[in-house]
């Protein structure tokens, strides 16, 4: 019985190894195929270029673009005003107080005028404003006399129309109410015959209009006292060479006197503004204008002013210095340093 069962177990095993082989040889006959390699990773996304080639690209110029337009603007601008101006001072003379001279003469000044401006655009291109001019100075005809003035209030609108793809026309109308402190100085051939008078407030004209003309009188509505203002303007911007920005206008000044010492002025104001950008966030301009009195005692002046604009996306800071080159301003010289600053928001 040993021998029977050990004969079966030596049976088994071969059989069960024989079946092994045969399984073995048949996976061999059949052929191999290879599974299919695991997907390679996506690769990151592209950083976007930047520079001037960016814009080539199709799947990036192609890409919309949406910016919402400033529609309100606010500007300071400073001028420190320097040179000599008309006053009529009133001293004391004699051992009583109540007797005075009066003399007109020409003082030394000292100011500090700012326009505060606050303008927004209403609807597409027309954009409405308001101008406060607010200053100080000195007069120094001997004695130093100073004082704080206030100008003429102003109100205008102001059109812009885009003609051609680098071609803007303007036109405006400016407001300007008598609101400007002082009074008007006598005529000085009527000095010495005139009584007591009111120094403080005919300083603040004297000084209102040393402003004028430290800016050269492009703005002489501004500061004009006794006086309304009516300011048409028209003029056209041009920017179709690369780093180059031309600009000009021409307004009329009319000052209508509101006072029964006043009279008539007017005037035509001519200007131009070339700009070359020499560096990424700043231009060099030069701004050049004249003044042609039409009525009124004023004679005609011819002025420059170079500065430097900075370019800081919705801010511009600009520093100039007006020097007048022809007409009366240029004896005794009146001289203006502009500091200003302009933001959209």
């Amino acid at each position: 019985m040993k021998r029977a069962g050990l004969s079966l177990s030596l049976t088994l095993a071969f059989a069960t190894f024989g079946l092994s082989l045969s399984t073995v040889a048949a996976a061999q006959d059949e052929p191999v195929t290879a599974e299919p390699p695991p997907p390679a990773p996506s690769p990151p996304p592209a950083l976007q270029a930047s520079g001037p080639e960016a814009a080539d690209r199709p799947s990036e110029s192609s890409m919309p673009h949406h910016e919402e337009e400033d529609r309100w603007r606010a500007t300071l601008d400073a001028v420190f005003g320097f040179g000599a101006t008309p006053v009529l001072s009133q001293r004391i003379v004699g051992p009583f107080l109540s007797q005075e001279g009066r003399t007109a003469e020409t003082a030394r000044f000292q100011t500090t005028s700012i326009n505060l401006g606050l303008s927004y655009e209403v609807v597409s291109h027309l954009r409405v404003g308001a101008l406060l001019p607010l200053g100080a100075g000195s007069l120094i005809p001997n004695e130093t006399r100073g004082s704080t003035v206030v100008g003429n209030f102003t109100l205008g609108a102001e059109y812009e129309a885009h003609v051609r793809k680098n071609v803007v026309l303007f036109a405006g109308l400016d407001l300007a109410l008598p609101t400007a402190s002082g009074k008007e100085l006598p005529e000085a051939r009527d000095v010495s015959t005139l009584g007591h008078l009111d120094q403080t407030s005919l300083d603040r004209r004297s000084l209102l209009r040393a402003m004028s003309d430290s800016r050269g009188r492009e703005d002489t509505a501004a500061f004009a006292t006794g006086h309304l203002g009516i300011v048409p303007k028209v003029g056209a911007l041009y920017n179709g060479m690369e780093k180059v920005e031309v600009e000009g206008y021409i307004k009329y000044q009319s000052l209508h006197a509101t006072a029964s010492e006043g009279s008539y002025e007017g005037a035509v104001v001519v200007a131009a503004r070339g700009s070359y950008r020499f560096y990424k966030y700043a231009d060099a301009t030069l701004r050049a204008w004249t003044n042609i009195a039409v009525a009124g005692p004023d004679a005609a002046v011819f002025i420059v002013e170079p500065q430097v604009r900075f370019h800081f996306g919705a801010v511009m800071p600009i520093v100039g210095v007006v020097l007048p080159v022809a007409g009366e301003l240029t004896d005794p010289y009146d001289l203006g340093v502009r500091a200003s600053l302009a933001a959209n928001f």
